[in-house]
């Protein structure tokens, strides 16, 4: 049987190479035992929670194999030389909003987030260690959440303040894994590597992922 690394990463279109940070990642997450099955299917996903905390993890990230012949339904575009410059490996939450790797004009790999009901995408980062680093601060919701909160302070709001239900775990295990491996340090706050959160990108923004979307679905 194929490891679920040796899956994701002959999921990824030929034009992305898999960068080295989420190997290692993704290694990690298998031989630690993050790596789970759909009820309903035989497929395999992985997250940032053991099987025995899935319940109580606050944070929704889930790693997918990506798919390409869905990129389609978020370039707008029947183009394959367009769509094979999208990887995008991570559901964000519940709807189907993903994030991932998008290959851009000038041959870089930059990180991207992806609405599912046609809302405007972004750009998140250009670094790969800050996306994982992003991802370990254990935001709910990576689209939505205010990233001048942390992300227990976003669990208590969602939660209410009046609710006496302990909080949801943060994904305290990854997020040691993630300052040990690559010597950084995970922030508290999402705007310490992000500079707009996804929820504040208007059509008007400036920003080079939403732009190169509004060229190739022209």
């Amino acid at each position: 049987m194929k490891t679920f690394l040796e899956e994701m990463k002959e999921s990824f279109p030929k034009s992305i190479p898999m960068p080295p940070e989420i190997e290692a990642m993704f290694l990690w997450l298998e031989q630690n035992g993050f790596v789970h099955k759909y009820t309903h299917t035989d497929e395999r996903f992985a997250n940032l929670y053991q099987e025995h905390l899935i319940d109580h993890g606050g944070a929704f990230a889930q790693f997918i194999f990506a798919e390409i012949d869905s990129n389609k339904y978020y370039t707008g575009s029947d183009d394959p030389f367009i769509n094979n410059r999208l990887a995008l490996f991570v559901r964000v939450d519940k709807c189907g909003d993903r994030a991932g790797i998008w290959l851009d004009d000038d041959g870089n790999l930059n990180y991207v987030f992806v609405p599912s009901h046609g809302e405007p995408g972004c750009f998140l980062t250009d670094n790969t260690i800050d996306f994982i680093r992003l991802l370990a601060i254990g935001y709910e919701n990576l689209a939505l959440d205010n990233y001048d909160l942390t992300a227990k302070e976003e669990y208590k709001n969602y939660l209410g303040n009046d609710n006496d239900e302990p909080l949801p775990l943060e994904p305290i295990e990854f997020r040691e894994w993630v300052d040990q491996t690559f010597s950084v340090k995970v922030p508290k706050y999402g705007n310490e590597i992000v500079k707009i959160q996804p929820s504040k990108v208007e059509e008007n923004s400036p920003d080079p992922f939403l732009l190169w979307c509004q060229k190739v679905r022209n």
